[in-house]
């Protein structure tokens, strides 16, 4: 078979090689389409993890915050790929703006269209946004449907989807962690850790920015507790780092980190005490290696998908302060607790 991955971001990459290993190592001629979403994500992943995929492009200018203009230019242009190309199977992934681009022009083209990590929902269009409706909008273009759980399978099937087209294949996050680990390596991210308590602090939602991130800013510098030591991971989007630099200026126990390889932050993931995160896929890395973590959101809701990924046995705890410092030392970060799951609610953000 011909097949066709598009991807254009870096949580893309991460869970996509595995698959992409798996359908070489059964002898399929693979094509990664590269969106280039987040520039310089893509090849990265192929050139450290994978051997046997021809690697193509698009050549379009880079366009920021318009949603609109990004699918735009990238839909004809892919829409003329495939057709021209002649797949047997285009691979879209998850919820990205790239994975809705790349399914509606495999679907214009009448190339069939498998979707891994088909079937999360938040309930509510509006948040996660703009991924909520990407994957729901998704789900109606696919062919077939790779669900990481039963509830995901549950939900596709409230939806109308025929359940002969629905394989439960569990979440290949866990697979690309596997082999990571593995391999071995990553020792320089070791590096970067403090005596005392070092706390990991992933946060870039579109949602979260701004008033509710400034809050986190805030609460970290004020926290009262010295032996507390944050690492904080800047983003590729400069808007992001922006919030954090101004928020966090002069605050000694923060230690500014630029994006690490895929092998040296499962590493350093597993290896410091807690997180503070807002990303889906590293709520489903610290699920998996078992890390104390608290859920940053400006809703009350878990957040984006997580909830489907949550061990039975959880702790969630709120503020009604919107202080996230409070619950983090003494009940979120502890060597020889087992992993619990907390959220925090920036409140002047509703």
């Amino acid at each position: 078979m011909n097949i066709c991955f598009i991807l254009g971001t870096r949580p893309e990459a991460i869970k996509l090689f595995p698959v992409v290993k798996e359908f070489i190592k059964r002898d399929h001629k693979v094509i990664v389409l590269d969106t280039q979403q987040q520039r310089g994500a893509v090849p990265e992943y192929l050139c450290q993890f994978i051997r046997g995929a021809r690697y193509e492009c698009l050549s379009l200018p880079r366009i920021d915050g318009n949603l609109s203009s990004q699918f735009a230019s990238q839909i004809c242009e892919i829409e003329t790929y495939l057709k021209i190309s002649q797949f047997d199977l285009c691979v879209v992934h998850g919820d990205t703006n790239s994975t809705l681009i790349g399914a509606q022009a495999a679907f214009y083209s009448k190339t069939p269209i498998l979707h891994v990590e088909a079937g999360l929902r938040s309930g509510s269009v509006a948040s996660p946004f703009p991924e909520e409706i990407n994957r729901q909008l998704v789900s109606k273009l696919a062919t077939f449907h790779a669900a990481p759980t039963d509830q995901c399978r549950t939900n596709l099937l409230a939806e109308g989807v025929v359940r002969e087209n629905i394989t439960v294949t569990g979440n290949t996050v866990i697979d690309a962690i596997t082999l990571i680990k593995a391999e071995g390596g990553g020792e320089q991210s070791r590096r970067l850790l403090r005596n005392g308590l070092n706390i990991l602090v992933a946060c870039h939602r579109r949602e979260n920015r701004d008033v509710a991130l400034s809050l986190l800013c805030s609460d970290m510098k004020s926290a009262p507790n010295s032996k507390v030591n944050y690492l904080v991971m800047l983003h590729p989007n400069p808007n992001v780092n922006s919030i954090y630099e101004v928020g966090l200026k002069s605050c000694g126990n923060v230690t500014f980190i630029e994006p690490l390889g895929y092998r040296d932050f499962v590493v350093l993931l597993d290896s410091v005490d807690g997180v503070i995160t807002d990303s889906g896929g590293i709520q489903e890395e610290v699920t998996y290696l078992n890390k104390p973590t608290l859920i940053f959101g400006s809703s009350g809701k878990l957040v984006g998908y997580f909830h489907h990924f949550l061990p039975r046995k959880k702790k969630v705890a709120g503020s009604k302060n919107g202080h996230a410092h409070r619950s983090l030392p003494s009940r979120l970060i502890h060597r020889r607790s087992p992993a619990r799951l907390y959220r925090w609610r920036a409140t002047a953000c509703g």
